[in-house]
C-alpha cells in the first residue's frame, strides 16, 4: 500500500511540474502578445501628402498611424546633395513673399496620431495679398513648382516608446526615380541603413 501512494505522488509531481511549466510558458506567451499589441497600438506611420494645384501648393507630413511620431531626424536633398533646411529651395525665387514654411531643426519635434503638419505652402491667394500681379503669380507658382521638383525627403523618427521605425523618404514629383534599373541613389539607402542600426 506504501508504494501505491509514492507511485501516486511521483504521478502528482510529474502532473504539478508540468501545469507549472505550461502555466510559465503561457504566461511568457501573454507577456510576449501583450507587448506586440501595445506597439502595434503605439505605432506612428509618417508619409507625405503633396498637393499640386493651380491655386495652391504644398507639401504636408501627415502621421496616419496610432500613436504619436517623436522626430529624431529631417533631411532635404536636391539633386544629391543635403540642404540645410526645406527654404534653402526657396531663397532665390523672385518674389514677393507669399509661402509658408515649417522648420523642423535643433528640437525635437513630435506629430501626433492623425496630425497634419504643412512643411511648405504656397497659395495664389497669399500672393495676391502682397500685390502680385497675376502674371507675377502665375511665374511665381511655376518658379516654386520647379524649385521643388525633384525634392527628396528623409525623416527619421521614433514611437511614444523609443522604438525607431523604418524611416519615410519621400520623393516630390520624380518620375521614374524609383526605376529598379536606377542605382543613383544608393547612398539614400545607406543613410536609411545606418539610421536604423
Amino acid at each position: 500500500m506504501v508504494s501505491i501512494i509514492r507511485n501516486e505522488l511521483k504521478l502528482g509531481d510529474k502532473i504539478a511540474l508540468r501545469m507549472a511549466l505550461f502555466a510559465i510558458i503561457l504566461g511568457a506567451y501573454n507577456v510576449y502578445e501583450t507587448d506586440r499589441i501595445v506597439h502595434t497600438n503605439i505605432k506612428p506611420i509618417l508619409h507625405i501628402v503633396d498637393d499640386n494645384y493651380n491655386e495652391k501648393e504644398s507639401i504636408t507630413l501627415v502621421n496616419s498611424g496610432l500613436g504619436p511620431a517623436i522626430i529624431t531626424d529631417m533631411k532635404f536633398f536636391k539633386n544629391e546633395k543635403e540642404l540645410k533646411d526645406i527654404n534653402t529651395l526657396f531663397e532665390r525665387l523672385p518674389y514677393n513673399g507669399g509661402y509658408k514654411y515649417t522648420y523642423f531643426g535643433g528640437t525635437v519635434s513630435y506629430i501626433q496620431k492623425d496630425q497634419k503638419e504643412i512643411l511648405v505652402e504656397i497659395t495664389s491667394e497669399d500672393l495676391k495679398q502682397r500685390n502680385n500681379s497675376d502674371s507675377q503669380i502665375k511665374y511665381i507658382m511655376e518658379a516654386w513648382d520647379e524649385a521643388i521638383n525633384g525634392t527628396r525627403i528623409f525623416i527619421a523618427y521614433t514611437d511614444i516608446l523609443g522604438e525607431k521605425q523604418v524611416p519615410m523618404i519621400a520623393d516630390i514629383r520624380v518620375p521614374y526615380l524609383l526605376n529598379q534599373n536606377n542605382k543613383n541613389f544608393t547612398w539614400l539607402d545607406e543613410l536609411q541603413t545606418s539610421t536604423l542600426n
